[in-house]
């Protein structure tokens, strides 16, 4: 049973086609089959489709396996999950959610999936998915329909940045400019070879993200263990470099002030000063005549 219309697919049927051939089973049975399993050692389960979440019972059927302790993962095609399929997720959360992308464009969708607002609402859901915690993994079904979207697909999965903590295969991550040079130079993530998903992850997709938007803006304590609220947010006017925040257990709060990091290299106009700033960058009082040495 799904809720989509896919070319490809020879066993859609819409719940009354199902209905005609053989009943469904009800949550109870499902639940039944899934107490039975537990006796017998089972540990892992994928439960798939068709589109699981196109049945109205799945939420009594998932929260009841999730009460049993499986560890569960979900396949979809991710187009009826929305904000509020998500948060009754966050209670239940599984372990992984497999989400197929069937093409790069609503164009696409149509052409294969008969769904004229698919690809968005599977963009949605692996956004709100990531966002909530829950560890998303790409799928990809290859057709003669949506065989032109393949570039792009795997150019979605780069820009989303599915590193290896997050259990991806990154390749060519590094180059040389010869041969005989040792030295490895980091590569630009769009030279890289990302293969979403190969391994176990070792943090979710959204404890990730939160982590390196973090490391952007380090704030570490002073030997006077002090910390300003703006460090690490203001920059130099002349040199564009980070502004540090200097202290010292003599001083008082008025002799705090910032220094710009490049200062003992004479690059920068401003190597210290006191002022006021704004936007995130600081506006350094003019220096004394005779202190500032001209640039080269």
């Amino acid at each position: 049973m799904c809720n989509m219309d896919c070319r490809m697919c020879y066993v859609r049927m819409s719940r009354q086609q199902q209905e005609a051939i053989c009943p469904l089973r009800t949550a109870q049975e499902w639940l039944a089959l899934g107490e039975e399993a537990k006796k017998r050692g089972m540990l892992y389960l994928l439960l798939t489709g068709g589109e699981p979440f196109s049945r109205p019972d799945f939420r009594e059927i998932l929260s009841g396996l999730h009460r049993m302790g499986f560890i569960i993962s979900i396949n979809s095609n991710g187009t009826l999950i929305d904000e509020e399929v998500v948060e009754w997720l966050k209670k239940t959360p599984p372990t992984r959610v497999n989400l197929t992308l069937y093409g790069a464009s609503n164009e696409t969708y149509v052409r294969l999936c008969r769904n004229p607002n698919g690809f968005t609402q599977v963009i949605r859901a692996i956004h709100l998915l990531k966002e909530a915690g829950i560890t998303v993994k790409l799928n990809r079904s290859l057709t003669p329909y949506n065989a032109r979207d393949l570039e792009k697909i795997i150019d979605f999965a780069k820009e989303e940045q599915w590193m290896e903590y997050t259990g991806c295969t990154c390749n060519f991550k590094t180059y040389s400019k010869s041969y005989k040079r040792k030295k490895r130079i980091p590569n630009a993530i769009e030279n890289m070879c990302i293969f979403p998903d190969t391994q176990e992850a070792f943090v979710s997709q959204a404890q990730w993200d939160r982590v390196q938007e973090l490391r952007k803006n380090k704030r570490r304590p002073t030997k006077a263990q002090r910390q300003r609220l703006f460090s690490g947010l203001l920059f130099c006017p002349d040199c564009g470099n980070k502004l540090h925040f200097a202290t010292c257990k003599s001083f008082d709060g008025k002799q705090d002030h910032y220094v710009c990091s490049s200062y003992k290299s004479s690059q920068c106009l401003y190597p210290a000063g006191r002022g006021e700033f704004s936007g995130g960058v600081a506006a350094m009082p003019p220096l004394r005549s005779g202190t500032v040495k001209t640039r080269n």
